[in-house]
This record gives structure tokens, C-alpha cells and sequence, in this order.
């Protein structure tokens, strides 16, 4: 009994001195751990009452004007192209002011389709807004000769930029003016294939023509090829 006693006794107090040893050691740790975090949270509210403490600066006030808003344009350009069969054979360009667009507008048009929209129906043959002021200012009909050969077919880019690559053989700018702007069509012919018909055309309607410098020979050369297609 003793020795069993002596036994439990022997074994107890090294293992309770080992488990109160280890609990020691994690209170330890523990309070340790508290001390250093108490710490770490005193820098932090401390660095934060510090920076609420320093005024910050205030950004100065700007001294750059607002940029202003693009100026409203002064003209709106619309283009078709003309095609004989396969065969291109001019381009044309009808450039109305904004006074124009904003009476279409007063009277419900929408400026950019009305616009293409007349100049198709120019091309075309048909009466249309600008037809009849060019008829007024240079005559009955006569504005209608400057008309390329073909159907129109309406394109999005100024001609110089659509065909970049197609020689130009002639070109006719015509205007009708109001009194404070003008009405401006514009026609590049590709063929040479009509002769000097809208060179005539063009100055009848009072318009400026400009042709390609080609010597004569090659003009005719170029003429008899496109006959043999």
C-alpha cells in the first residue's frame, strides 16, 4: 500500500510539476503577446492622433480656364459616286452651310439624311432644293449637264480620300450664294470618255473647271481602250 502510494506520489509530482510548468510557460507567452500587441496597438492610435493632429494641406484652387466647347461647324459635306455600268466615272460632292441645315431643321429634316438625300436625287435626274437654286441663279437646266454619267451611289468619304488612286480627269466647282453663305457642288470626273462636254457644262453654270495636264495623245489612247471594253 505504501509502495503504491509512494508510486503515485512519485509519478504525480513530476508530471504536475510538467503540466504546471507548461502552463507557466503559455501564460507566459500569452501575457508576452498581450504586452507586445498593447504596444502595437498604442503605435497605431498614436501614429493615427498624430496624423489627425497635422493639418493637412489644402489643394489650391485651379487657375486654368475651362476649356470652352468646340465651335459648332460651319458647313456639312455629303458624297456620291457615279457608276456606268461596272465603271466609275465621277464622284460628287454637295457642301451645305449650317444656315441651310438649320432651316431644314426648323421645318422637321433631318440635316445630315436631307442633304444626302438631295444629292442623290440630283444625281439621279429628279428636282431637289439645290437643283432649283442653281437654276435660278444660272439657269434653267443648266446645272443638270455637270451631272457624271451613271447612277450615284452614296459613300461616306470625300471623294479624294475614297478613290485616292483614280486619276482625276476633270473637275467642276459650281456655287449658288445667299447673302451671308453658299451652296457648293463639287464634280470629279474619271473618264475622259464625254470629251469636253463637261467642261462646258460646267462653265455655263459659271463654275471653275480644272482638268488633268495629260497630253493629247495619251487622252485619246485612253479613250480608245475604254471603247474596247
Amino acid at each position: 500500500m505504501s509502495v503504491k502510494t509512494g508510486i503515485g506520489l512519485g509519478l504525480g509530482i513530476p508530471i504536475g510539476i510538467a503540466f504546471f510548468g507548461a502552463g507557466l510557460l503559455a501564460m507566459c507567452g500569452y501575457a508576452v503577446y498581450s504586452v507586445h500587441r498593447t504596444v502595437e496597438d498604442g503605435r497605431e492610435l498614436a501614429a493615427e492622433a498624430s496624423a489627425a493632429a497635422i493639418p493637412q494641406p489644402v489643394p489650391a484652387a485651379s487657375t486654368a480656364k475651362p476649356e470652352s466647347p468646340p465651335p459648332p461647324p460651319t458647313s456639312r459635306s455629303v458624297y456620291a459616286a457615279s457608276f456606268q455600268g461596272s465603271r466609275l466615272t465621277g464622284c460628287s460632292e454637295l457642301t451645305l452651310p449650317a444656315a441651310v441645315e438649320k432651316i431644314m431643321a426648323e421645318h422637321g429634316l433631318d440635316p445630315a439624311k436631307a442633304a444626302t438625300e438631295d444629292l442623290e436625287v440630283f444625281l439621279r435626274g429628279g428636282e431637289t432644293m439645290v437643283g432649283g437654286l442653281f437654276d435660278d441663279a444660272v439657269g434653267k437646266g443648266v446645272i443638270a449637264r455637270v451631272r457624271p454619267p451613271g447612277s450615284p451611289q452614296v459613300i461616306a468619304k470625300p471623294c479624294k480620300e475614297q478613290f485616292p488612286g483614280r486619276r482625276v480627269m476633270g473637275r467642276c466647282a459650281a456655287a449658288v450664294s445667299g447673302k451671308s453663305a453658299s451652296i457648293t457642288l463639287v464634280v470629279h470626273y474619271y473618264s475622259a470618255s464625254q470629251g469636253d462636254a463637261p467642261m462646258q457644262a460646267c462653265l455655263a453654270a459659271k463654275g471653275d473647271w480644272w482638268e488633268a495636264s495629260e497630253p493629247l495623245r495619251s487622252t485619246r489612247k485612253m479613250i480608245e481602250d475604254l471603247e474596247r471594253l
